[in-house]
């Protein structure tokens, strides 16, 4: 369960860290460069306020107020088996317009 959860973690954390790059990556025109720069800011930067230890997400998780955990796998994946609470959505719903409203 751990390992699932730590895996669903890091999905997410790289998620967030690609979202809060887009403006400051609009210059790149094609879709891979804005993930290969993503990916290099966010590897080189091991130390950023997205990475914790598992004990400390983990107690994050079981407080009073539990960060949100969308999961971005396949439905039929995800009903086999996700932590507590996440929320499944496809990768392209996440980007729609009412998606983010809410």
């Amino acid at each position: 369960m751990l390992k699932i959860f730590a895996r669903l973690t890091l999905v997410s954390l790289f998620v967030a860290v690609v979202l809060m790059l887009v403006p400051v990556l609009g210059m790149a025109t094609a879709q891979e460069d804005v993930i290969a720069v993503a990916a290099d800011v966010y590897l080189n930067n091991p130390n950023t306020a997205f990475n914790m230890s598992s004990k400390v997400l983990m107690e994050q998780m079981l407080g009073d107020n539990p960060p949100l955990v969308i999961s971005l796998r396949k439905a039929e994946d995800f009903a086999l088996g996700h932590v507590p609470g996440a929320v499944n959505m496809s990768f392209g719903t996440l980007f729609e317009s009412a998606s983010l409203s809410a």
